[in-house]
């Protein structure tokens, strides 16, 4: 049953009329079209599209909340959620390559001076650290040389009371990865 908001073809109207008509908000455009019955075809391309997109799903539900706070960090002035932008990575990465490194348990320490960023990798890989006092500008790049699932990254070119940003990345071509941005306050 369509729902009418005002006269019918001057203000608003969405939903299906009698399996002929679909009305329907598009771009800011008051749209009708003809209804189709939707063909759910079973291709090979097509099972595979849905069994990547289960795994991303699937995929993102299995990050700690402080990883997916940091996707939604990620995300933020962007038209996306921080949902939808982990599932276009993991997705992106499944076309190109084949294969995505999923980045969890991220956390950070400060000790002496130095601060050390502590992940888990779903495979193992070399990393990449980016940092900055700006969310996506990365002043600050460490490279770890152990291809661990465990990784421990230290740096220690920052200024005291600030707060940073930073991301991870795997820098292997044949498992990408990626985490969101994750932000602390280095201490004085």
């Amino acid at each position: 049953m369509a729902k009418v908001w005002g006269p019918l073809h001057s203000d608003d109207a969405r939903g299906k009329l009698a399996e002929s008509m679909v009305f329907l908000g598009w771009r800011g455009l008051k749209t009708v079209r003809m209804w189709k019955k939707p063909a759910n075809p079973k291709t090979e391309d097509q099972q595979t599209q849905r069994d990547v997109f289960s795994s991303a799903v699937a995929d993102y539900h299995t990050l700690k909340p402080a990883d997916q706070v940091a996707w939604k960090l990620r995300a933020s002035g962007e038209k996306v959620s921080g949902f939808n932008a982990y599932v276009k990575e993991f997705i992106d990465a499944k076309i190109d390559v084949g294969a995505y490194n999923t980045i969890s348990s991220v956390s950070i320490t400060q000790s002496g001076g130095v601060c050390t960023v502590h992940c888990k990798f779903e495979t193992s890989q070399t990393a990449r650290l980016k940092a900055g006092s700006t969310r996506g500008t990365w002043t600050i790049e460490v490279t770890s040389a152990t291809k661990n699932t465990a990784q421990h990254l230290k740096y220690d070119n920052y200024a005291s009371e600030t707060i940073y940003y930073y991301m991870i990345e795997s820098i292997a071509a044949s498992c990408p990865g990626e985490t969101g941005h994750y932000q602390f306050e280095t201490s004085a």
